[in-house]
C-alpha cells in the first residue's frame, strides 16, 4: 500500500531528508529572499502606495511570492530535481498572467465588492496548483526523464503522492494556524497590561505577508521528513473509503429503484435537489477511486457484484444533475453558481461514463482499468480550473452575457433585472 518517495528507504523518508529537518541551505536562501520582498510589499500596502492600487501588479506578486518558494519545497526531493523546479518554475510563472487578469477583474479599486473575484481565484489556482504539483513529482521521479515519461502517470502512484502533498500542506497550514492564535495571545496579554504595539504590530501588512510565508515553509520542511506519518494516514483512508463505498452505491441504488414511483418535480421543488444529486455522485466517484486505488476489486464478489453493477449506473445520477441545471438556465439564465454547478456535475458524468466504459469492457475487471479514467480526468480538471481565470472561460462574463441576454429577448423587464 505504501510507495516510497524515490530515493526513500523502507519509512518513506527521502535519504536526501534523514537527520535534516530544516533541508538545504538554499532553500532557506530563497525563503528569506520572500520574506524580504513580502516585508517590502508589506510597507508599500501600509503606505497605500504601488501597487496597492494596481490589483493588476498586486495579484500576480502575491501569487509567485507565495507559490513558487513552496513549490520548490515539495518539488526538491524528486530524483530529477533540476526538471522538477524547472517544472514548479514554469508553473509559478503560468499563474502571473492568470493573477494579472482576475487582478483587472477588480479593477477599480474600491469601486465594487471583489472579494469573491479574490476568493475563487485563491481556491481555483490552489487546487490547480495541488494538482499540477502531482504530475510534476510523479514525471520527475523516473531514473531518466523523457516526454514518454508520461506513461510514468500511474495512478495509485499519483494517489499517494495527492494525499501526501495535501497532508503535508495541511499540517503546515496548522503550524500557521498555531502560530497565529500564539501571536493573538501574546497581544492580547499586552493590551491587558496597557500595550497595544504587539496588536497593531502583528496587523500589519509588512508583519502578516512575510510570517505566513516563513511559517508555512518551516511547516513545510519540518512535515517533509515525516513522510512515513502521512503512508499511515492514507492506510486509514483507503480502509475507510471500503467500507463507506458499498454504503453509498446502496443509496444510489435505493434512489434509482424508487425514481419509476415517483415524480421528479418533487425532487426539483426542493431548490437543492441538483446539488443533493451532485453531492450523492460526488461521494459515490470518489469512494471508489479511493477504494480502488490500488487498481484491484479490494471486496469479496459478493460484494463485487452489485458494485460494479450500481458503479455502472452512475451516469443516470449525472444524467439528473445536469438535467436540473439545464431547467433552472432554461428558466432564469446563466449564473456563477449554475456555471461551477454544471461544470462539477460535467466532470462527473464523464468520469462516470468513463468508469462505465470500462465495466462494459473489462466486466470484473473494471477495477484495474480505472487509473486511466482518472489520470486524464486529473488532467481535465487542472485545464478547467485554470481556465476559469482567463477569458476563454471567465464564468462572471458568461453570466453577464446571458442575463442581458434576457432583457434584450423581452424575456425579464428591464426593472426586473437584478444587477447583483
Amino acid at each position: 500500500m505504501q510507495e516510497p518517495m524515490a530515493g526513500g528507504g523502507r519509512s518513506g523518508v527521502p535519504l536526501s531528508m534523514r537527520g535534516r529537518p530544516f533541508g538545504d541551505n538554499w532553500i532557506w536562501a530563497v525563503v528569506g529572499a520572500q520574506v524580504v520582498v513580502l516585508v517590502g510589499l508589506g510597507v508599500l500596502l501600509d503606505q497605500n502606495r504601488w501597487p496597492s492600487d494596481r490589483p493588476t501588479a498586486l495579484v500576480p506578486i502575491l501569487t509567485f511570492a507565495y507559490t513558487w518558494p513552496s513549490l520548490l519545497i515539495l518539488a526538491r526531493v524528486c530524483r530529477q530535481t533540476r526538471w522538477a523546479m524547472a517544472a514548479v518554475t514554469v508553473l509559478a510563472g503560468v499563474l502571473a498572467p492568470l493573477a494579472a487578469y482576475v487582478g483587472f477583474q477588480a479593477t477599480p479599486v474600491d469601486v465594487f465588492q471583489s472579494d469573491a473575484v479574490f476568493a475563487v481565484y485563491a481556491l481555483t489556482v490552489a487546487a490547480a496548483t495541488f494538482i499540477a504539483l502531482t504530475y510534476i513529482q510523479q514525471l520527475a521521479d523516473v531514473e531518466a526523464f523523457s516526454w514518454r515519461g508520461a506513461a510514468a502517470l500511474r495512478f495509485d502512484a499519483l494517489f499517494v503522492r495527492a494525499w501526501r502533498n495535501l497532508l503535508l500542506t495541511g499540517l503546515a497550514g496548522a503550524l500557521v494556524g498555531g502560530a497565529a492564535l500564539l501571536l493573538a495571545l501574546f497581544a492580547a496579554l499586552f493590551f491587558v497590561l496597557g500595550m497595544t504595539w504587539p496588536a497593531d504590530t502583528f496587523q500589519t501588512p509588512w508583519f502578516v505577508l512575510p510570517a505566513i510565508a516563513l511559517a508555512f515553509a518551516l511547516g513545510l520542511t519540518i512535515f517533509q521528513a515525516k513522510q512515513a506519518l502521512a503512508d499511515n494516514v492514507i492506510g486509514l483512508i483507503e480502509n475507510l473509503a471500503r467500507y463507506l463505498l458499498p454504503m453509498v452505491l446502496t443509496i444510489v441504488a435505493l434512489f434509482l429503484l424508487t425514481l419509476p414511483f415517483v415524480s421528479l418535480q418533487a425532487l426539483w421543488d426542493t431548490g437543492n435537489g441538483t446539488a443533493i444529486l451532485i453531492a450523492l455522485n460526488s461521494a459515490a466517484i470518489l469512494m471508489t477511486i479511493v477504494a480502488h486505488r490500488a487498481g484491484s476489486a479490494p471486496y469479496p464478489r459478493l460484494v463485487h457484484v452489485p458494485v460494479t453493477v450500481v458503479t455502472a449506473l452512475l451516469p443516470l445520477v449525472s444524467a439528473l444533475a445536469l438535467l436540473g441545471i439545464y431547467m433552472r438556465v432554461n428558466q432564469y439564465g446563466w449564473t456563477v453558481s449554475r456555471l461551477w454547478a454544471f461544470t462539477g456535475a460535467g466532470v462527473l458524468a464523464l468520469v462516470s461514463v468513463g468508469y462505465t466504459a470500462m465495466i462494459v469492457r473489462f466486466r470484473a475487471r473494471w477495477p484495474t482499468r480505472t487509473g486511466v479514467v482518472n489520470v486524464a480526468m486529473g488532467l481535465l480538471v487542472l485545464a478547467v480550473l485554470l481556465l476559469v481565470n482567463t477569458p476563454v472561460l471567465d464564468f462572471r462574463t458568461i453570466t453577464v452575457r446571458s442575463q442581458l441576454a434576457r432583457i434584450a429577448s423581452g424575456e425579464i423587464a428591464p426593472f426586473e433585472f437584478d444587477f447583483n
